[in-house]
């Protein structure tokens, strides 16, 4: 191979194992998000008879979205009408508000409030090597939790969201943020992306994560490449921008 072919298999292979580790720590904090709130929702709506099976796609449909917020990565996702909702319907919209944000609060105060490091082992086709991944994410988040809640209009800043202007219907999930105020699931998906500010009144209100590797390359006697990578993650040092509206 010349040494153009031998550069792009590199990066090739070092980027293989860096998405198959990230896959594997989604899954990992998405699994302790998920058991979670399956003990939550099992133990406080015990009396309404809600099938072992709604519960944990329930408590599924809200892990996903504390994986994605608490921004490990941002994954496209349908909000359309989940099977479990029928289930849900018998609990009144007040209680529903009043214990996913209470479950939520208690998850998040269960995260790492200090710097982790995580190590593991991979093999990819040419050469393999230790991923060790250095995540900042959690600490700096200690505050700024994003909540899926459903729109109770007694409890809410905001009627509408403001990013697409659209009114909220009672009871749809919408996105509680640290400020109080809310925001569309759609439009929080793609607003959270680059930003970390509410869009209504500008205060940070969660961690825009940024990612950043090196490879350190060394040979043994025999001539065996090891590659060992190295990962961070943390939270975007930008400074503040106003994307909001003017709050008044």
């Amino acid at each position: 191979m010349n040494t153009s072919t031998e550069k792009s298999l590199f990066r090739s292979e070092v980027s293989h194992a860096v998405e198959m580790y990230f896959i594997e720590f989604i899954d990992r904090v998405f699994g302790y998000a998920r058991n979670a709130y399956v003990e939550f929702l099992q133990k406080h709506f015990a009396d309404y008879n809600i099938s072992a099976n709604d519960i944990r796609d329930f408590a599924n449909f809200l892990a996903e979205d504390v994986v994605d917020l608490a921004g490990v990565v941002v994954l496209g996702k349908n909000h359309k009408k989940k099977k479990w909702t029928e289930q849900f319907r018998s609990i009144s919209i007040e209680l529903l508000y009043k214990n996913l944000k209470e479950m939520q609060i208690s998850y998040f105060s269960t995260l790492p409030r200090e710097n982790m490091f995580y190590r593991s082992c991979y093999q990819e086709t040419y050469f393999g090597g230790d991923i060790h991944h250095t995540d900042t994410c959690f600490k700096e988040g200690a505050h700024t939790d994003v909540l899926i809640v459903p729109f109770v209009e007694k409890f809410s800043l905001n009627t509408s969201c403001p990013v697409c202007f659209e009114d909220y219907d009672e009871g749809k999930f919408i996105y509680e943020m640290s400020c109080g105020h809310s925001i569309d699931c759609g439009c929080a998906e793609d607003w959270f992306v680059e930003k970390s500010v509410c869009p209504y009144c500008s205060r940070k209100v969660k961690a825009v994560v940024e990612t950043s590797r090196q490879a350190h390359v060394s040979w043994d006697e025999n001539d065996e490449i090891t590659v060992d990578i190295y990962l961070t993650t943390k939270p975007y040092d930008r400074k503040k921008i106003d994307y909001g509206m003017d709050a008044g």
